[in-house]
């Protein structure tokens, strides 16, 4: 728009198709390119979970398409030509929560952008700056004592031109999508520091293990039937806090805001008195243990496991979750707590949290199929600061659908550790569970001021991980809405209304930000026709006293009612010379005409959504860069303090190909790996190590293990170049013994690999 002249901006009907070479990406996981599924891309597909390879995390480039485009504006035919038809209107929307959630987003922004005008205004006049101020205040006594009032109303019109002068710069400066690129990158930084604890006390980690096991007499309260029940567990930080404590915890201790999730148990059959071995983590409690670094042993989850299976768990499995030391906000000088900081949080004892782990029961079965039928069946909920007191809790809990603490009369003694009995059924009959859970606290809890660096990057790691999933949910999470048919037929007569004032609201928002639109250069063409005519009616305005047109202005208003009053009378004569409904016709189709040209030159308009589309690819690359920014930060600290790597660093992993096109059978694919303890281990990228998600792959340095040397065939098959900078390595892999070949970026990288599997093997051997 900078280039063209100022005779084909200013005259709409002279502009010419806009011609322009244009590339668009070709995107993962995205249904269209047109809704809010492409412009709220990001999110890994559920689908995909748990696959190594960037396909499965939707909004990424997979490819793109370079095509000329050419855009033409029909000006003629709804704006400048005799005969101009209307825009139809935009079809109407379905009722969709993501898009109330958009308007009530838009809505923010409009009111953002009048905060920040008053923010504007309140620093011109703060002496926050002393030479802007000044020279404000001598331009307003110099207006209030030389201004003639007479013509008071040129001055808003001179500012709104000014302004709009100012916007016009910026457009031909090329800074017109800055706004959208710099409002991206303040939200991805504020989401990323928002995720970042504001307070120095570091909490020691316990370890929650629960094991539901088996339940009796669980039968539909409505209709006294068997279903497929399941259980699920949480951890509820909050749930025995009063509302004054919640609020003032969830303000100073993020991580409490929500329900964490441990996994669930699968169905075992539609059965009054089902038996639960199997259970499933959930992707909370799969992340943070991929977040946590192994033992420097090399033992990991699943020898663990295995130990556990020896020694009689074979049949209960459990749910493992860490926790944080619970906190309280109070500053209390003087007092027995273990730790506090500037911020008045410190730690309180285990035994004194507020937490609960809540086993919830639910049934599944077709009619619980439905979005809106619940079905909880009922819950158990095990105050944390007696399981803290006893260590371990086992026995039969009796479910109330209130929830709390029922110890099941039949179980008496719940630290008995004896083979668990046949459920047959309890003498009362009511609904029950049997439930096993242990608390492992750390020794650091009694002395936190001891606490190793390690120990601290995890509590760390684990409050940031707990605070993200729990924005999350709550972002995510739609409350469930009754349990009973009759439910649906009335949310589907709400959700007629909702979607009427959905469009309603839309359509408002729309109209008043093309208006807004209309003065910031958004469509340069338009914008240049209102510069023109502020000027002209600013002229008017500088040189009529504006007293003068308030008097016409009143006049011609009352002038229009009298002639619509009386005019028919007056005119009775020459309506019967001329033709009535000719002249009635054409003065309707004239006004309908001025009507559907100005509604079509401001449909012609975008909104700030229309805008926000148009540059948001744009404004997602600078957000990831910042995004990338700080997580480097926080990877590099994790990867000193928290897994203590002896090396890391991207390289290239040899991996087999099915490409019958290829030279070779296998080609170079990238990686991200570390050298931790005794084991080798890498991701798919630095992002799946930041995401915690499981590696592709580990070597274990026992026994047999070490460096190795290019055989024949791998000197035949690899060029000069990548034969200097290949590191081949062997030992234990998830599969039994595995060997792997490296290529590294460059000499030091490739020496300091070397150094820390020397260094790994050999103090492997050596222990």
């Amino acid at each position: 728009s900078s280039t063209l002249p100022l005779s084909s901006i200013l005259d709409i009907r002279k502009q010419g198709s806009m011609r322009k070479k244009t590339i668009v990406e070709l995107r993962t996981g995205v249904k269209s390119g047109f809704g809010l599924d492409y412009f709220n891309a990001g999110k890994k597909n559920d689908a995909h979970k748990g696959d190594t390879n960037d396909s499965g995390r939707s909004g990424e480039i997979s490819g793109w398409i370079e095509f000329d485009m050419d855009i033409t504006e029909d000006t003629k035919g709804l704006i400048c030509g005799p005969n101009v038809r209307p825009i139809s209107d935009r079809s109407p929307d379905d009722f969709r929560i993501d898009l109330v959630q958009l308007h009530i987003a838009r809505i923010g922004a409009l009111v953002a952008d009048i905060k920040r005008l008053f923010s504007a205004y309140s620093y011109l006049v703060s002496w926050n700056d002393p030479v802007l101020t000044a020279l404000s205040l001598i331009a307003f006594v110099w207006l209030c004592l030389k201004f003639n009032m007479e013509y008071v109303g040129s001055l808003p019109i001179s500012i709104v031109a000014l302004y709009m002068t100012y916007l016009w710069k910026k457009r031909r400066a090329g800074q017109f999508s800055s706004r959208w690129i710099k409002t991206e990158r303040e939200a991805r930084v504020k989401a990323e520091t928002k995720m970042t604890i504001d307070y120095s006390t570091h909490r020691p980690i316990g370890f929650l293990d629960v094991a539901v096991v088996r339940g009796r007499n669980l039968r539909s309260y409505e209709l006294g039937l068997p279903g497929a029940a399941y259980a699920s567990v949480s951890w509820d930080a909050l749930r025995f806090a009063s509302e004054a404590d919640r609020k003032k915890l969830s303000e100073h201790d993020p991580t409490a805001k929500a329900i964490h999730d441990l996994g669930s148990t699968v169905a075992a059959g539609i059965t009054s008195n089902p038996e639960w071995n199997i259970i499933v983590e959930s992707s909370e409690s799969e992340r943070l243990k991929q977040l946590l670094p192994a033992d420097e042993d090399g033992a990991d989850a699943d020898s663990k496991t295995q130990e556990d299976t020896a020694a009689g768990d074979s049949e209960h499995p459990s749910l493992q979750f860490p926790i944080l030391q619970p906190v309280a906000y109070e500053m209390k000088p003087g007092g027995n707590h273990e730790r506090s900081d500037g911020n008045g949080v410190h730690l309180i004892p285990w035994m004194s949290s507020p937490g609960a782990i809540v086993v919830q029961i639910c049934f599944q079965d077709a009619l619980n199929k439905f979005a809106l039928i619940d079905p909880y069946f009922g819950d158990v909920v095990i105050p944390l600061h007696r399981l803290a007191e006893e260590k371990e809790i086992e026995g039969w809990f009796r479910v109330s659908d209130l929830g709390g603490l029922q110890p099941s009369a039949s179980s008496d003694n719940l630290q008995s550790s004896s083979k668990v009995a046949d459920s047959s059924g309890s003498v009362s009959g009511e609904p029950e569970v049997y439930l096993k859970m242990k608390l492992a606290i750390p020794e650091s809890s009694e002395s936190p001021v001891d606490m190793s660096d390690a120990e601290k990057e995890a509590s760390i790691i684990i409050a940031e991980e707990m605070m993200r999933m729990g924005a999350m949910s709550g972002s995510e999470n739609i409350g469930l809405i009754g349990t009973s048919l009759g439910t649906i037929n009335t949310v589907r007569g709400l959700g007629g209304q909702l979607q009427g004032f959905q469009n309603m609201l839309g359509n408002f928002l729309d109209t008043v930000e093309r208006i807004r639109n209309l003065f910031n250069f958004s469509s340069p063409n338009k914008s240049a026709i209102v510069v023109v005519c502020l000027f002209a009616f600013w002229l008017v305005l500088a040189t009529i006293p504006t007293r003068v047109l308030l008097l016409a202005g009143g006049i011609a208003q009352y002038a229009g009612t009298f002639y619509a009053a009386f005019g028919k009378k007056f005119a009775k004569k020459k309506k019967r010379k001329n033709s009535e409904p000719t002249e009635e016709s054409g003065s309707e189709e004239k006004t309908d005409s001025t009507a559907t040209r100005i509604r079509n030159f401001f449909a012609a308009l975008p909104t700030d959504e229309d805008l926000r589309r148009a540059y948001f690819w744009d404004a997602r690359r600078e957000g990831e860069k910042a995004r990338e920014e700080l997580a480097l930060k926080k990877r590099m600290m994790r990867l000193k303090r928290l897994w203590r790597a002896q090396w890391f660093g991207t390289v290239e992993l040899k991996e087999a190909t099915s490409s019958k096109q290829a030279d070779r059978l296998w080609d170079w694919e990238p990686v991200f790996a570390l050298v931790h303890g005794h084991r080798f281990i890498w991701w798919r990228s630095e992002k799946h190590f930041d995401d915690g998600e499981p590696p592709l792959g580990q070597i274990f340095f026992a026994g047999h293990s070490g460096l190795g040397g290019l055989s024949p065939i791998d000197m035949r098959e690899l060029s000069s170049e990548e034969a200097l900078l290949i590191v081949t390595m062997f030992g234990r892999g998830l599969d039994g013994q595995q060997k792997i070949s490296l290529l590294c970026p460059d000499r030091a990288s490739k020496e300091g690999l070397e150094d820390a599997v020397i260094a790994a093997s050999t103090g492997s051997k050596m222990d």
